[in-house]
């Protein structure tokens, strides 16, 4: 026997292959199935005239389909003043989060002062807070402070960073080059020069990726929305149309419609960022090897 012939696999290991690799494919189907048909469902039943529209078991295909079910959703929906509401939140959210986070997780991997690994650890720990244990302090803060009503408890907190946007920008940070900063501080360059012609710039990736998951997280947002938003004029897309469902009885179908909508800026912010979230995951790989 050749070395070669030592080297190629059996018929039986490349049956056992093909038949793992086979069961993996087929397990991803399905996963990728019940994530897939609601959404299938979704786009059948805001095309589907409401009189031929069947909930259980629902259509496979759309029958008689219109598009101007959509025209019907955004004009019957204020879906046009949700949509903006929605916007100014996820917008202040995105800035906020991003710019303090980016600030405070610098200050925990470059800069030397005491007590920073003990708060650093105190973060950390807020991790593993529960978020509904904190609903109701907020809640009496943010009443006492007048706030309850306005969009003010929605955009202020993110001014204040995230934990886990800062313990996931300040292990990048720290993996950055030492040899830059080192000079940079012999040239006399200052902490805030540092960070935005240095670590910036060398953490668009990561920085970008956050920005992305902020805008997801702010565009989808439903509970404190739904706690401290009072005036319906001031609802934002996700508590807007149940609430409108809910008092004026809107059709089935046209409720769909503004939900695919309002899907729609989330899947073309991650398909337009999926480079950017691929690229920072595969920086921070190489940074650290």
């Amino acid at each position: 026997m050749t070395e070669q012939q030592a080297q190629r696999p059996s018929g039986s290991h490349v049956a056992r292959r093909s038949l793992s690799r086979a069961g993996l494919y087929g397990l991803l189907v399905l996963v990728s199935g019940v994530t897939v048909i609601p959404l299938y469902w979704m786009l059948v039943s805001s095309v589907t005239p409401n009189a031929t529209l069947r909930l259980f078991p629902p259509h496979l295909f759309p029958t008689n389909p219109h598009l101007s079910i959509y025209g019907q959703a955004v004009s019957n929906v204020p879906y046009l003043r949700y949509f903006l509401n929605t916007l100014l939140v996820t917008s202040a959210n995105v800035v906020g989060l991003t710019l303090s986070s980016v600030i405070v997780a610098y200050a925990f991997a470059r800069i030397r002062w005491r007590g920073r690994d003990i708060a650093f650890s105190v973060l950390l720990l807020t991790l593993f807070l529960p978020g509904i244990a904190e609903l109701v302090p907020q809640y009496v803060i943010f009443h006492d402070l007048g706030w309850v009503g306005t969009f003010l408890p929605l955009t202020v907190p993110a001014a204040f960073g995230s934990a886990f946007n800062i313990f996931v920008l300040r292990q990048f940070f720290r993996r950055l080059p030492n040899e830059l900063f080192e000079a940079a501080r012999v040239d006399g360059a200052s902490h805030w020069w540092a960070l935005w012609r240095i670590t910036v710039p060398l953490s668009k990736a990561p920085i970008a990726a956050m920005a992305i998951l902020n805008f997801m997280d702010g565009w989808e947002m439903f509970q404190q929305p739904l706690i401290y938003l009072t005036n319906q004029n001031d609802f934002t897309l996700g508590i807007g149309l149940y609430s409108y469902q809910s008092s004026h009885g809107a059709q089935y179908n046209e409720i769909m419609a503004a939900s695919v909508l309002f899907l729609l800026p989330m899947t073309l912010v991650f398909v337009l960022g999926q480079r950017a979230l691929v690229s920072g995951s595969m920086t921070a790989a190489a940074l650290k090897g």
